[in-house]
């Protein structure tokens, strides 16, 4: 006696109903990197931080003494 193998397809229909059904947690860790919290605070030594005061110095600069800055550090790169 034969028997049918049962369906080897439900599998992929699971994974698919999965991805088009993710669940709402999901998205709301997917949005926000684990760690963009730390990052996000200004802590000193954060990259956020570092921003911070970049724009702080160069902001009231004009834009010819922000190039003279650029050139003279360029000059002093070896």
């Amino acid at each position: 006696m034969t028997d049918t193998p049962p369906n080897r397809l439900w599998p992929l229909a699971l994974m698919g109903w999965l991805a088009a059904f993710p669940p709402a947690g999901r998205e709301a860790a997917a949005a926000q990197p684990p760690e963009a919290s730390r990052y996000e605070s200004g802590a000193p030594g954060s990259r956020t931080a570092w921003l911070r005061d970049a724009r702080a110095l160069y902001a009231p600069l004009s834009a010819p003494e922000r190039a003279a800055i650029r050139r003279r550090r360029r000059r002093g790169a070896p």
